[in-house]
Parts: structure tokens; C-alpha cells; sequence
């Protein structure tokens, strides 16, 4: 019977293993193209905001998890060929209509003549991964942010942002745990990604 239970949870540790290395890995690439960009937004500048991360929570079973949103403005490649990037407007949340079944969202929308970012489609958010309980995002920068929704958490390290230019690093931290709660206590994994385009 332990033979069982640790063949099961041993499973359960896979599954959760390569759900956060998918997640994390597309995550840090696409973060690590985020640039700044003064071209994105109404002309009168008063959506000039190349990243914008939002903290929220939630409770499930009396325990409080991190729900973030995270847009920012990358060159994305939509197409096959190599080479041909176009100015779209990115971001990752955490769904939790169902909180017994959280889901990793992706957003994905081009740039045009009739779209500035100031609203999000909500038609754009895609499911992206699943398992994923917690999706918790934090800003390094070692400058003096000038926004009061700036919200600072420890030590250069804020847990939103909402300034007119790029982070130093962004960290990117998400708790697993399978369906069926097979391997009890959820997982956490965490990557910092540095922003070249700050500097």
C-alpha cells in the first residue's frame, strides 16, 4: 500500500514539475523582450505604461492565495516565419471563476490603429496551464518610483506597478498542486527575470 501511495504521489510530483517549467519558461521568455515604448497609447501620453502589475488574492478552504495581473508591451512573433515581430500587448492572470480549478490565463493582442491597451479585450485571455494555484508577481527597481500606485513590498522589491518605464527584474513566483490533490502540500516555484530593456 506505501508502495502505491508513493508511485501516486511521485506521479502527482511530475505532472506539477513540468506544468511549472512550461509555465515558467514561457513566462520569463516573453517577459525578457518587454520594452519600453512611447509610441503605445493615446498621443496626449496618458497610457504611456510599458508594464502595469496588479495585486489581487483569493481564499479557497481558509487559505489565501496570490491571484496578480501582469500586462506589458513586447515584440511578439505571431508568425511562422523567423524574423517578423509585431508590437503586441501581453500579460498573465490566474481565472478563479471556479476556485476549485484556477486557470493560467494568457494575454495576447496586436497594437493597432484601433486598439491602445487602454482596455483590455477580454476576449483575448487564453487559457495557458493548469495546476497552477498561486500566481504571485514582484518588481525590482533601485530607482524612486514617481506613482503612488506604485506599491513598494520589501527592499527595492514592489508588488505592483504602474510606473511610466521598465523595471530592473521581474519575479515570477507560482504555486502548483494536481487535481485530484494527490501530493497534498502545493509546490512553489520561482524565477527572477532581468528586463534588458530598462536600461
Amino acid at each position: 500500500m506505501g508502495t502505491n501511495r508513493s508511485w501516486v504521489q511521485g506521479e502527482a510530483r511530475l505532472q506539477i514539475y513540468q506544468n511549472a517549467r512550461e509555465a515558467l519558461n514561457q513566462m520569463s521568455r516573453e517577459l525578457s523582450s518587454a520594452f519600453s515604448s512611447t509610441t503605445v497609447g493615446p498621443l496626449d501620453g496618458s497610457n504611456h505604461i510599458p508594464l502595469r502589475l496588479d495585486s489581487y488574492t483569493y481564499t479557497i478552504d481558509g487559505i489565501t492565495y496570490d491571484k496578480d495581473q501582469l500586462t506589458f508591451v513586447a515584440a511578439y512573433n505571431f508568425n511562422p516565419n523567423p524574423g517578423e515581430y509585431d508590437l503586441t500587448h501581453l500579460g498573465y492572470r490566474l481565472d478563479t471563476t471556479d476556485t476549485n480549478n484556477p486557470k493560467l490565463q494568457k494575454y495576447k493582442k496586436n497594437f493597432s490603429a484601433s486598439y491602445d491597451g487602454s482596455t483590455l479585450d477580454s476576449g483575448c485571455w487564453k487559457e495557458m496551464a493548469e495546476y497552477i494555484i498561486s500566481l504571485n508577481f514582484r518588481c525590482y527597481y533601485t530607482g524612486t518610483p514617481a506613482k503612488a500606485c506604485t506599491v513598494v513590498d520589501s527592499d527595492n522589491w514592489y508588488k505592483s506597478w504602474c510606473e511610466d518605464c521598465l523595471p530592473e527584474a521581474v519575479e515570477v513566483t507560482v504555486k502548483l498542486q494536481d487535481k485530484q490533490k494527490r501530493y497534498e502540500t502545493p509546490m512553489e516555484f520561482k524565477n527572477v527575470v532581468y528586463l534588458s530593456a530598462s536600461q
